[in-house]
C-alpha cells in the first residue's frame, strides 16, 4: 500500500488488487487470466470527510499504471464526494479488470 501525503497528512492510499478468475471446467484460478488492479481510495477518518474508492487503474492494460495511480490520487481524492462520486477506471482497462459495482 501507498500512502499520498499533503502538508504530512494522509489524504489517499494506492492498494494493489489482485483478482483470480476461476475456470468453470477446472474449478481453480486461472493465472493466465488473473486481473491486476491499483485502486485508489480516499482517506477518512473521525470528524473529517468519509473514506471511499476513488478510482482504478488496470496495472495489465496500462505500462504507466505505477504512474497514473498517484497522478489520480494527488488530483482527484480530496475533492471526491463519496455521497455522490462513482469511482471509475483511468486509462485503459481491458478484460480482466473488474466492474467496481
Amino acid at each position: 500500500m501507498e500512502w499520498r501525503l499533503r502538508d504530512g497528512e494522509p489524504v489517499a492510499t494506492i492498494l494493489r488488487w489482485f483478482i483470480d478468475y476461476i475456470d468453470p471446467d477446472t474449478g481453480s484460478a486461472d493465472p493466465k487470466r488473473e486481473g491486476n488492479i491499483l485502486v485508489v481510495s480516499r482517506v477518512g477518518g473521525l470528524g473529517v470527510k468519509p473514506g471511499c474508492m476513488v478510482g482504478l487503474v488496470d496495472a495489465r492494460a496500462n505500462s504507466h499504471a505505477n504512474e497514473l495511480a498517484p497522478r489520480i490520487a494527488d488530483t482527484l481524492a480530496e475533492g471526491f464526494d463519496c455521497a455522490t462520486d462513482r469511482p471509475g477506471y483511468h486509462g485503459e482497462r481491458g478484460p480482466y479488470a473488474a466492474d467496481p459495482y
